[in-house]
């Protein structure tokens, strides 16, 4: 874990109150892996806490990081400017673990699109075929279609791609595959999870809230399917496919 001074040079919306940001990160960006993530002090009296954002994409020195407005802290953080500094921690997590010669399925719900962008480059130049699929809720929630080659689209309401969701997606299009690594909201984690985890392998990247995010106050912890608690900023964020209970911690 290195703390970094990172230097703002871009924070623009993408869509409504999504946005992405570019951290010149030269030393954290040396050691980030696919799936990890970085922890921002907003530089704010009264939100102490840290935000934690996944790692998008890595370009030379700098982080591409993409997140949304869901409270004050974000909503703080969405005015910070080109120029200004940011307090950093990173990389902090468990990352993808990566194989070779597979044929990848990558699931993506929502805010959980972005770090399988970082993990689609590595899973090519391990001469695997990947096949991003990406689910919203709306067609105007749709971003990060340009983070992938040839990505297949879902949306619930269908005004914007298939009209379903990721699974009805994959059933319907009849995908081959023999790995898969997800990345999204809860509910769609378990629905992937109890569909396919009894037929391929795979990888799972869990979302929790945070506080410190580097293992040490255990308000992420959740509990697995072995009996025992696991911090999701510290073991995780990234789990084989089988190990979390879900709705209990």
């Amino acid at each position: 874990m290195i703390k970094e001074m990172t230097l703002i040079l871009e924070n623009k919306e993408i869509i409504k109150d999504v946005f992405q940001m570019i951290l010149k990160a030269p030393e954290i960006t040396k050691f980030a892996l696919p799936g990890q993530f970085v922890n921002i002090d907003i530089g704010s009296k009264e939100h102490l806490l840290r935000r934690p954002i996944s790692i998008c994409q890595i370009k030379n020195d700098s982080l591409i990081l993409i997140y949304k407005i869901v409270g004050k802290g974000t909503d703080i953080l969405s005015m910070k400017k080109a120029g200004e500094y940011l307090d950093t921690l990173g990389p902090l997590g468990s990352e993808f673990p990566l194989v070779k010669n597979k044929k990848c399925l990558l699931i993506g719900g929502g805010l959980g699109v972005p770090p399988l962008s970082y993990l689609s480059e590595a899973l090519l130049k391990n001469n695997n075929q990947v096949i991003p699929v990406l689910g919203f809720s709306k067609g105007n929630d749709v971003f990060g279609e340009n983070l992938f080659k040839e990505p297949l689209l879902a949306t619930i309401d269908g005004t914007k791609g298939f009209k379903g969701t990721v699974l009805d997606l994959i059933k319907a299009k009849k995908l081959d595959f023999d790995f898969i690594y997800t990345c999204g909201p809860v509910g769609m984690l378990k629905a992937i999870e109890d569909t396919y985890q009894e037929k391929v392998e795979g990888y799972i990247s869990f979302e929790e809230r945070m506080a410190c995010g580097f293992g040490a106050c255990y308000g992420c912890a959740v509990l697995t399917k072995f009996g025992t608690m696991v911090r999701v900023c510290k073991e995780g964020p990234v789990f084989p496919m089988g190990v979390i209970q879900y709705g209990e911690n």
